[in-house]
């Protein structure tokens, strides 16, 4: 009998055992589970207010780079107003209303300093200087060098800003270098040089698009604006990379595009 007692009072004491040890197992790891929270939301709210630091920096950045260019504008149409050339024919004379009219067409679209893809940015100005187009036409069919392309990217160059600015004289991104003297050659100066700022090198940026994949989240537009930046500097008739852009679709738009058979990048997207 006694042994008995004894065996059954051992048994009670390992369940007591086996269910303290349980609790205290389950505290632990609700411990540590609470812990990890607060660790994460810490490290989320750091995040943020670096996110905010940053965007309050941007701002105010594209603030002063937008009054200098407006202050700098000013300062050149005055002294070409005060101090008009001794012969009036001359082709400062002849544009300065068009570059006046051009200016306030540009004042409300901000400095580039990379808030976007060059290329949209680039298409924006010269979207907005459209109205001028026709006075630009008629300078430059008049007097050959009154508003060519060599004025325009001047245009262009003065809203350029921050690690953007100032532009050089040449794109060394290409071998061998080119001059940068026209719309079209800042634009490509551009791109390489927002790549390499966001990407890296052209190497690395086509690794990383190979990585890459239309996921089931995925429309047509969150595609490309995740792959658009890996492919500046590519050229549009890239066989390997259409080629694989082809190969990251699901299914049925891999066998509608393979119907389709874009002729290069640019159509693919």
């Amino acid at each position: 009998m006694a042994w008995n007692r004894q065996c059954k009072l051992k048994r009670a004491l390992e369940k007591l055992y086996k269910a303290e040890i349980y609790q205290l197992q389950q505290e632990l790891r609700n411990f540590k589970n609470q812990k990890a929270l607060d660790d994460n939301r810490q490290e989320q709210i750091l995040t943020d207010l670096e996110i905010a630091e940053d965007d309050i920096n941007i701002e105010q950045n594209q603030n002063i780079a937008n009054q200098q260019l407006i202050l700098n504008l000013n300062q050149q149409i005055f002294a070409l107003q005060n101090n008009p050339p001794i012969n009036p024919n001359m082709a400062e004379a002849r544009r300065l209303p068009t570059l006046k009219y051009v200016s306030t067409l540009l004042n409300p679209i901000p400095q580039y300093m990379g808030q976007m893809p060059p290329n949209d940015y680039c298409t924006m100005v010269i979207q907005a200087w459209a109205p001028a187009v026709p006075n630009m036409t008629a300078l430059e069919t008049a007097n050959a060098g009154d508003f060519d392309d060599a004025v325009k990217v001047e245009i262009m160059k003065g809203k350029i800003a921050g690690k953007y600015a100032p532009v050089p004289a040449q794109n060394n991104f290409v071998n061998p270098a080119v001059d940068i003297d026209s719309p079209d050659t800042l634009r490509a100066w551009l791109n390489a040089k927002y790549q390499r700022e966001t990407v890296g090198s052209k190497n690395s940026a086509i690794q990383k698009l190979s990585r890459e994949s239309f996921q089931v989240y995925d429309t047509p537009d969150t595609y490309e604006a995740r792959i658009r930046p890996l492919l500046l500097g590519v050229p549009n008739d890239d066989a390997y990379v259409l080629g694989s852009l082809k190969n990251q679709l699901p299914g049925e738009l891999f066998t509608w595009m393979r119907s389709d058979a874009p002729a290069g990048i640019n159509e693919f997207s």
